[in-house]
């Protein structure tokens, strides 16, 4: 089995991933979110413990963890959009298809450190990769993914005491919603922008 680090993962760093885990009912979600490496044998994820991410782990004990640099990738996490998927290999989680790397990983520890968030330890069952494909770097994805990660918090913050925190995460998010609409005709991409901005805007977040 290969290791973690050979997908580039390191020990003093956090990934933005697609965590792919089943519903109680079988039914697959996806989630954007951070992934550390503790050592070869452990990963961690910090999910807020209000979200399905957090109710599937404790079900299963199980997750895929997903390594993609496509955004629409994680628009569809955060939007709840369908993507396509196929069964793990060797843990009840759906592998999301399309991903660059995936680690099929079982749950060791579930701690809930704080008021709305836990811990999860999860051991590496399967690690896999793709045949690599070399792309040329392009600030419009990196900036879209940013972008997404940043309109996860504005949710959580919006209707809390930290409004002030999503107000200002969400002058961010416009910030690089510009960089995309300057480097970037891809329709994709702006329909992504356009739908992020309305959805700031129902949130209150938007001066």
């Amino acid at each position: 089995m290969k290791k973690v680090s050979e997908l580039g993962f390191r020990t003093d760093s956090w990934y933005e991933v697609i965590v792919s885990t089943y519903s109680e009912h079988g039914e697959p979600h996806f989630a954007a979110m951070g992934c550390g490496l503790i050592d070869e044998e452990h990963l961690i994820l910090k999910p807020y413990i209000n979200t399905e991410t957090y109710r599937n782990l404790l079900y299963w004990k199980a997750a895929a963890i997903n390594v993609t640099n496509e955004p629409y990738h994680f628009y569809s996490a955060v939007f709840n959009k369908p993507l396509p998927h196929r069964r793990g290999e060797k843990v009840t989680a759906p592998i999301l298809d399309g991903a660059e790397a995936w680690i099929e990983a079982v749950v060791e520890n579930i701690s809930a450190d704080t008021a709305d968030r836990a811990t999860v330890t999860l051991i590496p069952s399967t690690i896999k990769s793709a045949q690599p494909i070399i792309q040329p770097y392009s600030r419009a994805g990196h900036a879209l993914v940013e972008m997404l990660i940043h309109y996860t918090r504005v949710r959580v913050f919006a209707q809390s005491s930290e409004h002030h925190r999503a107000v200002s995460l969400a002058e961010k998010i416009l910030d690089y919603s510009a960089l995309v609409r300057r480097v970037s005709s891809n329709p994709v991409y702006l329909q992504i922008c356009d739908e992020v901005v309305s959805e700031l805007k129902k949130l209150g977040v938007l001066g």
